[in-house]
């Protein structure tokens, strides 16, 4: 979980942002998915 301010970045690797992103851009190639909400079951 992100705190404010805190970003991807600074929470994850390089490669694994890398990755992240890279998963991002094949299978949300028109950033339908761009913010985070919870879904609570």
């Amino acid at each position: 979980v992100l705190s404010p301010g805190e970003t991807a970045a600074k929470s994850f690797s390089a490669g694994t942002l890398a990755r992240l992103r890279e998963i991002k851009r094949a299978r949300d190639p028109h950033n339908v998915f761009r913010a985070n909400y919870p879904v609570l079951g």
